[in-house]
């Protein structure tokens, strides 16, 4: 038996996502997609009852201008919101949340996750509309104070985990490895998001995919800069799903060469708290501005080398001139050198037996 979703956003693009990943991923759950209100308040009351409603702020916002907000099951009622400081109310959900955090807080978690500590409903006689207005002085002397639990707390205090995979040398498949360890999350962590980052002048992934029509890396950056909460709200506008996970179209040589340092890091803490992605995957570059500040953020770095005699001694340079940076030794202490015996039978040419055969690989030696 399938419970029936309504979803109602005014951002089209981010409610049809949402929408595509349910019905990939969840065949117990039957979703009914609105993104205009008009086409809301004119559908049969019939059609648009359901098991439970998730709805856009906004979208909320506008139906009670137009004196159709007024639910009469608000239990079965969710809102999603970028207002952090309207998540103290029950019945809010943060709207950059990964998907299946977003199901999970409006009660869709599947039913085998499901254990014996069900806890009471609190969102009985919540009234969204004396509440929004009021901000987040949400404590009221008819009502108690609205206490999240423990479980939702740390829920919002995950952010994405970063991976930076990095190498001071030149021809040692650094590509294909990101590409091959954004695929395997993909396929170990099927319910989380993966978003794989080329920060690399020349990166020759379009050899692999087609960006055609999309905005860029280089456009995401100065459209955060005008509107953060608009640009993420539509990241779709910037990035391609194949193979499980996320691409984002990478930025030209010049543009990543104009990306002052100090910037990265700003866009890959905004990109983890804001975003609904669980890992990102960073292919990092040499010629982006402040390396250094990307690896010493990153949750793990991997980085491929070779043993060569001129590899070696371009290691060494790398080490010293690391060594004699704050925090430096520290730094090297995290990264992973990874050297694969394979060299000789790969193409270098980002082939796909080349991607897949790194993939076994890490999967054999565990090195994720």
């Amino acid at each position: 038996m399938y419970k029936k979703l309504v979803i109602c956003d005014l951002n089209s693009k981010y409610a049809i996502k949402l929408n595509d990943y349910i019905n990939k991923r969840r065949e117990d759950i039957k979703v009914l997609l609105y993104t205009e209100v008009e086409s809301f308040i004119n559908s049969r009351m019939e059609e648009r009852k359901a098991d439970l409603n998730i709805m856009g702020e906004e979208f909320m916002l506008e139906l009670e201008g137009l004196g159709h907000g007024d639910f009469p099951d608000k239990e079965k009622l969710y809102i999603l919101t970028a207002d952090r400081e309207a998540l103290r109310a029950p019945g809010f959900i943060y709207r950059y949340s990964c998907v299946k955090t977003i199901l999970e807080e409006a009660g869709l978690k599947k039913e085998e996750e499901i254990g014996c500590d069900l806890k009471e409903d609190n969102r009985l006689g919540y009234d969204f509309k004396k509440d929004r207005r009021k901000g987040c002085d949400l404590v009221k002397e008819d009502k108690p104070e609205y206490e999240e639990s423990k479980e939702n707390k740390s829920k919002r205090r995950q952010q994405a985990r970063l991976i930076s995979i990095y190498s001071p040398l030149s021809r040692v498949l650094k590509t294909s490895l990101s590409l091959a360890i954004a695929r395997l999350l993909a396929e170990r962590k099927r319910d989380s998001e993966i978003l794989y980052i080329n920060l690399e002048g020349y990166s020759g992934i379009s050899r692999l995919y087609s960006f055609k029509g999309l905005k860029n890396l280089g456009d995401l950056i100065y459209d955060i800069k005008v509107n953060k909460e608009k640009a993420l709200e539509e990241i779709g506008d910037y990035i391609i799903e194949e193979e499980g996970f996320s691409i984002l179209n990478p930025a030209s040589a010049t543009e990543l060469e104009e990306v002052e340092e100090g910037i990265w890091s700003e866009l890959f803490k905004l990109i983890r708290e804001r975003a609904y992605f669980n890992y990102i995957v960073v292919d990092a570059g040499n010629r982006i501005h402040g390396i250094r500040e990307l690896l010493g953020e990153s949750d793990k770095v991997y980085m491929p080398v070779r043993s060569d005699g001129l590899s070696r001694a371009k290691l060494r340079e790398f080490r010293g001139d690391f060594k004699r940076l704050s925090g430096g030794e520290e730094l090297l202490k995290r990264i992973k050198e990874v050297e694969f015996p394979c060299f000789k039978s790969m193409s270098g040419d980002l082939e796909e037996g080349d991607i897949e055969l790194l993939k076994s690989y890490i999967e054999k030696e565990s090195i994720l």
